[in-house]
């Protein structure tokens, strides 16, 4: 059974949606403190990396000669570096865990904020 061009058009730009929510999350760590400005950078441009590529995979999901080709690029070379973002950004978080701040190895007195234990 094959699914009609309608629907699948709606599925594909309802993921690409979801695949750009994902990648608007790694936005919030964009005034983080990093370890290297190197670091810093690899992590903004991998996070808009995030965004951008299933920004172009939803507009190649769109008919007409001008989109055509962002339907290539999305399709073909887009996922090259959206690979290689999520992979930067992966290795970055566990990177990072050498160079805490201070505070973070701080214990909690959780009674203090859940009083009822």
């Amino acid at each position: 059974m094959r699914i009609p061009d309608k629907q699948y058009s709606l599925v594909v730009r309802l993921s690409c949606f979801i695949g750009m929510v994902f990648g608007a999350i790694h936005f919030l760590s964009w005034h983080s403190s990093f370890p290297t400005h190197t670091e810093l950078l690899l992590w903004r441009i991998s996070s808009i990396v995030l965004v951008a590529q299933p920004a172009l995979f939803s507009l190649g999901s769109f008919e007409g000669s001008v989109f055509s080709f962002v339907k290539f690029f999305s399709w073909f070379v887009g996922p090259i570096p959206y690979i290689l973002a999520r992979f930067c950004l992966l290795v970055l978080a566990f990177l990072t865990l050498n160079h805490l701040p201070p505070r973070a190895l701080d214990s909690i007195a959780w009674t203090f904020y859940i009083p009822h234990l």
